[in-house]
């Protein structure tokens, strides 16, 4: 606070972002797309477009589980929620939900408390045309 009271408050110059990895099961994480390969791609995304990670939550639960019973899931979404981080860099979007409508969910919850999904793999299109798509 400065002299008078009032509150002034320091630009954020880079954007903070939460790290989400999820494999189904053992035999995936050893199949190619393990929790450390998403983790790396990820990190290595974010160093290329200089976006601070706050953290890195990792999960091994099949995609067809209602998101609200995956924990991690859970907490990135709280992240988001309470402002710690303003995106969500995933390697790609199955990695939120096997189920379209479980993904739009997600995707609505975390646009609406004012985050982004990055998908590395992927190239999302927000425009409001690739939206409605």
């Amino acid at each position: 606070q400065t002299p008078g009271g009032i509150t002034v408050e320091t630009p954020r110059t880079k954007q903070r972002a939460v790290i989400y990895c999820r494999v189904s099961t053992d035999r995936q994480e050893a199949d190619g797309e393990s929790l450390d390969y998403q983790e790396d791609k990820c990190r290595r995304y974010a160093e290329l477009h200089d976006i601070d990670i706050v953290a890195v939550l990792k999960e091994v639960k099949s995609g067809f589980i209602h998101y609200s019973f995956r924990d991690q899931l859970t907490l990135v979404r709280s992240f988001v929620r309470d402002h710690l981080a303003d995106t969500v860099i995933v390697w790609d979007l199955r990695r939120f939900s096997r189920n379209f409508v479980h993904s739009a969910m997600i995707f609505a919850e975390i646009e609406n408390n004012g985050g982004e999904i990055v998908s590395v793999s992927e190239n999302i299109d927000n425009s409001l045309t690739g939206k409605l798509i």
